[in-house]
């Protein structure tokens, strides 16, 4: 059983995945980190009030997106 958690928010790459994202309780927002604007991202989380990096760069990344994200909570 999947329980859905108020205002967790998903941010996915492929929009392909939105429906799973939503069945396991979270809003999909469609963001690549490795291509978007610090303020896009930014506006994605604007409400958050913690943020957690739980995905890795995979070996076909850009050098960029293996460096190391740290979490940060307001």
């Amino acid at each position: 059983m999947r329980v859905a958690i108020a205002g967790v928010v998903a941010l996915i790459r492929n929009p392909d995945h939105a429906e799973e994202v939503r069945k396991a309780g979270a809003e999909p927002a469609v963001v690549d980190l490795e291509h978007a604007t610090a303020d896009a991202v930014a506006a994605a989380i604007a409400r958050a009030d913690a943020a957690v990096f739980a995905a890795g760069a995979g070996p076909g990344s850009a050098p960029r997106a293996r460096t190391r994200w740290s979490t940060a909570a307001r």
